[in-house]
């Protein structure tokens, strides 16, 4: 992190770059509100099937979603990569993510932490969430060896899907 702020601190860079600080001054509410109207729209015009009305979601929801943004631009985004899910109704997505548990914390990223627990709680394959939360753990550790699970047939004889990988310090290494 600090490399990054070093090479944008360099002579070289502040010729070239402008430092803009994101703060409320910049009225990030008002972003995220656009940006939410905008891919809900998208959503009403690209769902055709799930038969979206034209006001959808109402601004009180606009401005619930806003809130809970706290400025982060980043909370409205994964509500709209969630809703926007070709094979469920975008009513029900958005349903899930308004009937997050209420969060009692100061935190900027309480609402987005209650988020991502309530979008993973839809996953049913429990094993597939551990299983690829194991592999990006693994993946960020040097030397690490992975056994994900093993599978069984139809006649109840053990057959091993082992995935095994070894990595190598040296493949993470700048």
């Amino acid at each position: 992190m600090h490399s990054h702020r070093a090479a944008f601190e360099s002579d070289v860079m502040t010729e070239i770059t402008h430092t803009v600080s994101l703060n409320d001054q910049f009225e990030p509410d008002d972003d995220i509100r656009k940006y939410l109207k905008d891919e809900f729209a998208r959503i009403c015009a690209e769902h055709k099937h799930s038969k979206l009305s034209s006001g959808w979601p109402p601004d009180r929801t606009i401005d619930q979603l806003v809130s809970k943004s706290s400025g982060q631009f980043i909370y409205a985004s994964t509500v709209v990569n969630f809703v926007d899910d070709i094979y469920d109704d975008p009513r029900e997505r958005l349903d899930i993510v308004l009937n997050t548990r209420p969060v009692n914390s100061v935190s900027p990223f309480a609402e987005l932490d209650q988020l991502y627990i309530q979008i993973l709680s839809q996953q049913p394959n429990i094993r597939l969430l551990r299983d690829l939360f194991t592999l990006i753990i693994a993946l960020r550790k040097p030397k690490t060896q992975i056994r994900l699970s093993t599978t069984s047939d139809q006649r109840g004889a053990t057959r091993a899907q082992v995935a095994q990988a070894t990595f190598a310090h040296s493949y993470f290494t700048p």
